[in-house]
C-alpha cells in the first residue's frame, strides 16, 4: 500500500485520531468537538432506525 502512496479521501476516524494524539495539544478541542459530532450523529442514526423499526413492528401487529 505505501509503494500506491496516501489513500484519499482519508478516513475521518483515523484523521481524528492522528489529529488528537499527533499534533500539538492545542489541536485537541477541535478533535474532541468533532469526535463529539461524530457520537451524535451516530446517535441520531441508531435512533432513526429505532423509530423505523418500532413502525414496521406495529404496522406488523394490526395484520
Amino acid at each position: 500500500p505505501y509503494v500506491l502512496g496516501e489513500s484519499r479521501p482519508r478516513m475521518i476516524s483515523l484523521y481524528l485520531y492522528r489529529l488528537y494524539f499527533s499534533r500539538p495539544i492545542g489541536e485537541r478541542p477541535i478533535a474532541a468537538a468533532m469526535l463529539v459530532l461524530i457520537l451524535l450523529c451516530g446517535a441520531a442514526l441508531v435512533l432513526m432506525y429505532a423509530m423505523a423499526v418500532r413502525g414496521v413492528e406495529e404496522r406488523e401487529r394490526r395484520l
